[in-house]
């Protein structure tokens, strides 16, 4: 598995580095627009400047997406072209991978995360250092929640864990594309299963969480019941969810989408090492 891993790495490496490099050059030159705008005492840009600040925007989401498209392409070129058939002739376990795959696309994920992170804190606080960390000590020191290492660790695993969760989703519904629908010209046909499948896994989360909303709070409250903001709110309980995911980690989802993750992990193993057509 670590020498598929590395395989990929190496192999990647430049493609992955210059759509980070083209997300963060355009991303930082958004808070020079900002910066200058702020200097001029302008309030609208010109066409040349909203030109290139839609063009930034444009570069930041296109980084966003090609590392998207390349975790995607990486697992379907491996799978269904030539080179998944030599492949599969190797003593390799389709676990193995299928696991490299999820470490190669986790790895490269959390890089982009950090980097546009950092990029977007230095941003801010270049773009007016006072106001910025006073905002933030507010945040940090507030009557109404506590931010403790704790918020920042929770938040990491959550993401960590929905980040897995959505790579598996998807390999497995490219997997089980190629083994409902053998011929190539049906390849795309996985981004249907998959949009399918997070419709199903949507709604069955948001009826079990009506059911029972507990959630493991990020600013460290333990176990906390927001029935109370679903009744108070009148809205659907999906509504409330997509709310409360800011706040905490809903207890029923982890539950739910973990099984999910499990089950299509170990059906995407199951298909591939039954399958005949590679």
């Amino acid at each position: 598995m670590l020498k598929l891993l590395k395989h990929d790495l190496k192999n990647n490496l430049k493609i992955c580095l210059i759509a980070l490099f083209v997300g963060i050059f355009a991303n930082s030159l958004l808070y020079v627009f900002f910066k200058n705008t702020i200097n001029l005492d302008s309030q609208t840009f010109g066409t040349l400047e909203m030109f290139f600040f839609v063009l930034c925007i444009l570069a930041v989401l296109g980084s966003l997406l090609a590392l998207l498209v390349l975790i995607v392409m990486i697992f379907r070129r491996d799978y269904y072209s030539d080179r998944g058939y030599m492949m599969f002739t190797l003593p390799v376990k389709s676990n193995d991978i299928i696991m490299s795959k999820l470490l190669f696309a986790l790895i490269w994920n959390l890089i982009f995360s950090v980097s546009f992170i950092l990029v977007n804190f230095l941003g801010m606080y270049l773009l007016g250092s006072d106001a910025f960390l006073s905002a933030l000590g507010k945040l940090i020191n507030n009557p109404f929640f506590t931010v403790t290492p704790f918020t920042y660790i929770s938040m990491a695993i959550s993401y960590i864990c929905k980040s897995f969760i959505g790579f598996i989703t998807i390999y497995f519904a490219i997997v089980a594309t190629k083994s409902l629908f053998p011929s190539s010209r049906t390849g795309y046909f996985w981004i249907i299963i998959m949009i399918g499948i997070n419709m199903i896994l949507s709604f069955i989360d948001a009826e079990i969480f009506e059911r029972f909303p507990y959630i493991i709070s990020y600013v460290g409250q333990g176990i906390v019941n927001v029935d109370s903001y679903l009744s108070l709110t009148g809205q659907s309980a999906m509504n409330v969810k997509s709310i409360v995911d800011f706040i905490g980690m809903p207890i029923s989802s982890m539950i739910l989408w973990i099984i999910a993750a499990i089950v299509m992990y170990q059906a995407s193993i199951k298909i591939m090492d039954n399958s005949v057509d590679i």
